[in-house]
């Protein structure tokens, strides 16, 4: 009695609060459900020549967990789609299962809501040697600046090994 009761309650706050709320993980089981899905976006797929877009949930082709499609048509609504890779995204609509992979398309703007979005990419920086300020040779006691920015003083070595082996 007591799970009928809670499940009752369960069904009776997704009616009057919303939609029912899953992780990209747990799409496939709700296939035919009107739900909101969340998860991170990994991989964004456009597709030459017809412009259809694909947001790939969870693990990049063929290993997702969702896809949320924009057909070309749609897909103004929704530009520069390629923002959403590494973002944490929450879409809503029918869940449908294609080829074996569930899958919401998204037709309207609201479908679609940023959770967090992606971090920016570090830009990369060249391969360098630590310079040494101060002197011309690494003697200890000196200050060498990494590739990182980061200034360190310069260890004292004595013995045929390194310090730690």
């Amino acid at each position: 009695m007591k799970y009928f009761l809670a499940l009752s309650c369960l069904a009776f706050a997704t009616t009057v609060f919303g939609q029912a709320s899953y992780s990209d993980a747990e799409a496939s089981q709700h296939i035919g459900e009107t739900a909101e899905v969340h998860g991170k976006v990994v991989d964004v797929h456009v597709v030459q020549g017809s412009g259809m877009v694909m947001l790939n949930f969870g693990k990049k082709f063929p290993g997702q967990t969702l896809t949320a499609v924009i057909f070309a048509g749609k897909a103004t609504l929704f530009p520069e789609p390629e923002k959403y890779k590494g973002a944490t995204l929450s879409v809503t609509g029918e869940i449908r299962l294609h080829k074996e992979k569930p899958e919401i398309t998204l037709e309207t703007a609201d479908q679609l809501k940023v959770l967090t979005a992606a971090s920016p990419k570090a830009s990369p920086q060249p391969a360098s040697s630590p310079s040494v300020s101060g002197s011309a040779s690494a003697s200890p006691g000196a200050s060498v600046t990494g590739p990182d920015g980061v200034s360190r003083k310069v260890q004292p070595f004595s013995g045929n090994n390194p310090p730690g082996l």
